[in-house]
């Protein structure tokens, strides 16, 4: 049989066949809500007084029925879920925040996250309009992918209030925990479920702007937005541990940062 006809003979075999299509995911039931009923009842329980640590967990665990190590398991694996089936965004800036994100969901320190019922948009959330802008509305997480410090930015500790940075310079940050109305996880971001490009900009604004003289315009305020942004990033988000609260600044919110991170 010549090379020809066995390639004939190949196709018309692969033709033949049905193509299988990958199944499809089964998604993972997200525990927030049991964990953060564990933590109610673990809260109303030992403020009563009237029991020890351990027997307080227990008669959470029974209301609840599950432990929190394992509701912190099942957390993190529906975190893991969510990242890794995210699809490539067509914005830059969101999609080079991904892979910084998805680095992050092995590390330690995310399940300490999970037991301390840290919640989804307090480590993967971003404004809905203006993720890059937006810094306060930023989660721990994302804000480790895309902060201005020297690499690599760890998590030393983390509780139920706070989170302790080391930055590559050997720095220690402090990142509080807040809430904050009106941001999404990254997961439901629009950018990641529309064909259009993300923070409102249509295709026909984008082919307005095909001029050389304003795309200058727009690459300067561009470099002057990411630097007002960065700087935003460094005393918004972030404060240095062994200061106090800025006057005049929720604590929250951090206070400002002096020198190299």
């Amino acid at each position: 049989m010549s090379l020809l006809a066995k390639f004939k003979t190949v196709r018309a075999e692969l033709q033949q066949k049905p193509i299988r299509a990958d199944p499809p995911v089964t998604p993972l039931p997200d525990p927030a809500d049991k964990i953060a009923a564990y933590h109610e009842r673990l809260a109303i329980v030992t403020e009563a007084g009237d029991v020890t640590e351990t027997e307080a967990h227990a008669i959470a665990q029974d209301e609840v029925g599950s432990d929190i190590e394992t509701l912190a398991s099942q957390q993190i694996s529906f975190w893991q879920q969510k990242l890794q089936l995210l699809p490539e965004p067509k914005d830059q800036w969101l999609a080079k925040l991904v892979p910084g994100c998805r680095a992050q969901l092995h590390a330690d320190w995310l399940i300490d996250a999970a037991v301390f019922g840290w919640t989804d948009v307090e480590l993967f959330g971003l404004h809905p309009t203006a993720p890059n802008v937006r810094v306060e509305a930023m989660g721990l997480v994302v804000s480790i992918a895309c902060s201005p410090f020297s690499r690599p930015v760890e998590v030393s500790s983390l509780t139920s209030a706070d989170a302790v940075l080391q930055t590559g310079t050997g720095a220690r940050l402090r990142y509080s925990r807040f809430k904050a109305t009106g941001r999404v996880p990254i997961w439901k971001h629009h950018a990641f479920h529309e064909s259009a490009l993300a923070f409102g900009r249509t295709g026909d604004a984008i082919a307005r702007t095909r001029t050389w003289q304003e795309r200058r315009k727009r690459s300067a305020k561009s470099t002057i937005q990411m630097t007002a942004w960065s700087e935003a990033l460094r005393t918004v988000i972030f404060r240095p541990v062994s200061s106090g609260t800025a006057a005049g600044r929720d604590p929250a919110y951090g206070g400002c940062i002096d020198g190299k991170y």
